[in-house]
């Protein structure tokens, strides 16, 4: 396993266990019969931070499992970011059902909201990649290749 996963893990334990102590210990509702904000709240942020990291890690995997070896660390920032836009659909959609206004042009609205998020941010990480050492010739050095994709 990577050295640099083991955070991750140890945030999805300590998030886990975190959720499990507020859903079992604390009751959603006020004693008057109101749905605590306070509770809800944190409850859906920690599922948040758990769905991020447990879908970041499934699409880190799934990458690794599907595709040829590639830089590590920059495809788990990737899969990370794409799990927290999956965990974001998923707990909007959960908001959408709690407020009562869960609706199918809802439901594509935040889907068009959210791919064209992961399509900017696809773009810009192209636009910020680093250059192969294949494109080079030969007797061309770094310095030379930078002018070319600068201007």
């Amino acid at each position: 396993m990577k050295r640099f996963l083991l955070p991750f893990i140890l945030l999805l334990l300590v998030d886990c266990t975190a959720l499990f102590l507020i859903i079992s210990r604390n009751s959603p509702y006020t004693p008057s019969g109101e749905i605590s904000i306070r509770i809800v709240g944190s409850t859906l942020l920690l599922l948040l931070l758990g769905l991020s990291v447990i879908f970041g890690l499934l699409l880190y995997f799934a990458h690794g499992f599907f595709s040829k070896p590639d830089s590590s660390r920059r495809i788990l920032r990737i899969s990370l970011r794409r799990g927290f836009l999956l965990a974001f659909f998923v707990i909007a959609l959960l908001i959408f059902q709690l407020v009562g206004i869960i609706q199918i042009l809802n439901i594509i609205l935040l889907i068009a909201v959210l791919a064209s998020l992961e399509l900017y941010f696809n773009s810009r990480s192209l636009l910020m990649k680093e250059p192969d050492d294949s494109s080079r010739t030969p007797g061309q050095n770094r310095s030379d290749t930078d002018k070319e994709h600068v201007g």
